[in-house]
């Protein structure tokens, strides 16, 4: 559980490289995780004072699964398109580029939003972003 502050990015990161050290899907894996938990620090409750989410990972022998549980919010996470000049906004969309695939499901403290980050070569990945 980390605090819903964007310095507790780190730990958050540590924490996923050290449940998945040495799998091929870390890197990307480490990549999705920031954008969701950055997501859920800037639009949902767990960016207020006080608030918290957690870091989920699960390691198979054909990838990655991450996932973050923040404190919900009013809107559902979607990608929007913001045009090529805009600066942000692009962190689920990205996370659908590297993912398998990627979804949201309500918990009993808000949402938790996962991906699966397949286990392939890097040079096959390159291509797809």
């Amino acid at each position: 559980m980390f605090d819903g502050e964007m310095r507790e990015l780190v730990e958050a990161r540590r924490f996923v490289r050290s449940v998945g050290a040495g799998h091929g899907a870390l890197y990307r894996a480490v990549l999705v995780m920031n954008e969701l938990a950055t997501n859920a620090i800037l639009h949902t409750r767990s960016g207020d004072e006080g608030g918290l989410f957690v870091v989920e990972v699960e390691v198979g022998a054909d990838g990655m699964k991450v996932g973050v549980v923040d404190m919900g919010a009013d809107q559902e996470p979607v990608v929007v398109d913001r045009g090529v000049e805009a600066l942000d906004g692009r962190g689920l969309e990205l996370v659908g580029r590297i993912a398998e695939k990627w979804g949201f499901e309500e918990v009993r403290v808000g949402r938790r939003v996962w991906a699966v980050v397949p286990a392939e070569d890097v040079r096959e990945w390159a291509g797809k972003v």
